[in-house]
């Protein structure tokens, strides 16, 4: 550490142990909202991934239910918080020293520069993809969102877990766009595959940058 080498690894970690603690405070309000005062709950906190890191705790509903207002007071909901936090670890590409060298590969990883769980005048602007959606999704590619995967809240098929853009005032993501970049022998099928998009950006190859 001394050469300060690690330093972006470790906020990196920090960050998603931030974002751990406020979605399990998140899910503990929503929890804590359909059981009675005097109930006491189990709740477990550990990694789905890490079975050495399970951890089962037995709280008292109405007291956890005053703590998290307590700590949340005047600030910004948990659910909102836990988003912005998401949002936030997005913009990170993974720190590891693996050479991308098929095209577009590094693009193809996690440079996904689209912010999660946002909202527009209180209004979401994501949601679960309908059945249509899953279904047009499945047939694009079926062994990948057929695939089963789990979080530390949740374990369930890709598409189950997938939620999509509803737009911008009226707007797709697609249609806020200057330019799509696309391999050259895809420009075709690329230029096909939005041609039914009102405003839809140019295709353009990335060798043409």
């Amino acid at each position: 550490m001394r050469d300060g080498n690690l330093l972006g690894v470790g906020l990196t970690t920090a960050l998603i142990d931030a974002e751990t603690i406020v979605q399990r405070m998140a899910f503990l309000e929503q929890t804590l909202s359909n059981v009675s005062c005097a109930e006491r709950i189990a709740v477990n906190v550990g990694w789905s991934e890490n079975p050495s890191g399970r951890g089962i705790y037995e709280i008292d509903s109405a007291e956890s239910r005053n703590l998290i207002s307590a700590v949340g007071h005047a600030a910004t909901p948990w659910s909102t918080l836990s988003g912005a936090l998401e949002s936030m670890l997005n913009l990170f590409y993974p720190a590891d020293n693996t050479r991308h060298g098929l095209d577009l590969d590094y693009y193809r990883q996690r440079e996904w520069r689209i912010a999660f769980k946002i909202q527009v005048d209180g209004e979401d602007l994501m949601e679960d993809l309908s059945e249509e959606a899953t279904a047009r999704a499945l047939d694009i590619d079926s062994q990948f969102f057929q695939r089963v995967i789990s979080t530390p809240m949740v374990t369930d098929r890709v598409a189950k877990l997938t939620w999509a853009y509803r737009g911008i005032n009226g707007r797709s993501i697609l249609q806020y766009c200057t330019r799509l970049i696309v391999p050259d022998d895809a420009l075709e099928s690329a230029r096909d595959l939005i041609s039914t998009v009102p405003g839809a950006p140019p295709v353009v190859s990335y060798l043409d940058l």
